[in-house]
């Protein structure tokens, strides 16, 4: 008994190759909020009469200001104080509420949109009765 090999007398089947379409998704913009305008006044001053007013001679200068945008953290100005203790920060965009930092003092504020006033008090120590 003669067993032949079929295998060869059948054709193989077409290879088909499917089609793709490549169809991208639509790119995911940012929401665009409306953007607030801030203006920051930040006074930092040394109290020495405690009168906790900021007087002329009681500013102190060459403190760093940071400001920062409160919903995702960029930086949006930074300025050092003048003689006086004052440093301004005028019509700074932002996307909400913005946080005033104060490095040196480890002071940190959330102001909202529109004009604010921060003054930072160093409050003066007694100094020792005696020097050891």
């Amino acid at each position: 008994m003669c067993i032949r090999d079929s295998s060869q007398l059948l054709t193989p089947s077409p290879v088909v190759i499917p089609e793709v379409t490549i169809q991208p998704l639509p790119t995911a913009t940012p929401a665009t909020s409306a953007q607030d305008s801030s203006t920051v006044n930040v006074t930092v001053f040394y109290d020495s009469n405690f009168n906790f007013t900021p007087e002329i001679n009681e500013g102190i200068q060459d403190v760093a200001v940071a400001l920062y945008d409160n919903t995702n953290g960029r930086l949006l100005a930074f300025g050092y104080t003048n003689q006086a203790g004052v440093v301004r920060f005028e019509a700074i965009p932002s996307s909400g509420a913005v946080r005033v930092e104060v490095p040196l003092l480890n002071y940190i504020q959330i102001v909202g949109a529109g004009e604010s006033n921060i003054s930072v008090r160093v409050a003066p120590l007694p100094l020792p009765i005696g020097i050891p």
